[in-house]
């Protein structure tokens, strides 16, 4: 099977891409992304508009949806829009860009608590969504053949995060031990 995309052409259109669109940052941090926006006008303000999801099945449930969309599809990725009728909305703010050139990045005013979200970024007429965690867990995994070993660490302190609940989807619930 032959598959490929086609895309009528834009011609003196915005043109917004989030460089990578799942991110991670601790509580302490305020969540940015890097992107790239061309437009014809100078640089507006970023209108962002943040919800968050109901459980961390939901969120691992929405990534993998866009991830059913094959990786060549580019700009079927690129246009993707997570409906977010069943999202709480936590945020709406507008944010200058910073940066220079072609680089710019968008910074959120104020750190957000632990959880999961879906940001909807926009600039004039163009529209983006980014996926993020905030947590202030690390993980870190060593998978060999048959075995996986998990290290917990509480990011904030620096010290092992004791009878942390590992969750391994389609695989066996685990727990930390003393040592994280």
């Amino acid at each position: 099977v032959f598959q490929f995309e086609t895309q009528k052409e834009k011609v003196g259109q915005e043109y917004l891409n989030i460089y990578d669109n799942y991110h991670e940052f601790t509580t302490r941090e305020k969540p940015f992304f890097q992107l790239i926006y061309h437009n014809t006008q100078g640089n507006p303000e970023g209108k962002v508009t943040v919800y968050s999801y109901k459980s961390s099945t939901e969120y691992i449930k929405a990534l993998e949806n866009r991830e059913e969309i094959p990786y060549w599809a580019y700009y079927c990725r690129l246009n993707y829009r997570e409906d977010t009728a069943g999202l709480t909305k936590v945020a709406d703010f507008s944010v200058p860009l910073k940066g220079y050139e072609n680089i710019s990045f968008l910074e959120f005013p104020e750190p957000l608590p632990a959880w999961y979200y879906l940001a909807e970024i926009s600039l004039k007429d163009a529209i983006q969504q980014v996926w993020f965690q905030v947590t202030d867990l690390g993980v870190y995994a060593a998978v060999a053949n048959n075995k996986t070993l998990f290290w917990v660490n509480d990011l904030s302190t620096g010290l092992p995060v004791k009878e942390a609940e590992i969750k391994i989807s389609g695989g066996e619930n685990t727990k930390t031990d003393q040592s994280g």
